[in-house]
């Protein structure tokens, strides 16, 4: 069994961004099920390490790779774009608006130890991939011990 040490700051920020979406989800709903105009939506975000890096799967989908900024300042990982609503298609048109529109702006902490001028990102079938490499420790070559 694998013990994994209890982070209650982790826990916390988790706490708080999934406080923060339900809140978001109550304010922007409206008669018919949703509000195209709600100006801010907040994609759901994965965030997991392997043994070589740290890697972010975010939910963006019915956008394109040119409408998606990624930055990474500070050893903090910044997701910015905007869903529109479809062209053509008059919100008084509509019986249900179900999917969220608008800008969003989703701002994440990264551990230490990770090469950040090395990331890489892949969006395919609306999600977008982020993978930063873990930076090798000095001296971390594995090694066999003997045992007397």
């Amino acid at each position: 069994m694998t013990v994994v040490q209890w982070d209650p700051l982790r826990e916390l920020l988790a706490l708080k961004d999934r406080m923060n979406k339900i809140i978001e989800n109550a304010m922007s709903r409206s008669q018919y099920g949703g509000s195209a105009d709600a100006g801010t939506w907040s994609p759901a975000v994965d965030i997991f390490e392997t043994s070589e890096s740290v890697v972010v799967a975010a939910e963006l989908p019915g956008l394109s790779p040119e409408e998606i900024e990624v930055r990474i300042a500070d050893n903090t990982l910044t997701l910015k774009g905007e869903r529109k609503l479809e062209k053509g298609i008059q919100q008084e048109n509509y019986h249900r608006i179900e999917r969220s529109y608008g800008s969003f702006s989703r701002t994440f902490p990264l551990p230490s130890g990770v090469k950040t001028s090395e990331a890489l990102a892949e969006y395919r079938l609306g999600i977008l991939h982020i993978r930063i490499p873990k930076a090798r420790e000095a001296g971390a070559k594995p090694m066999r011990i003997s045992i007397s």
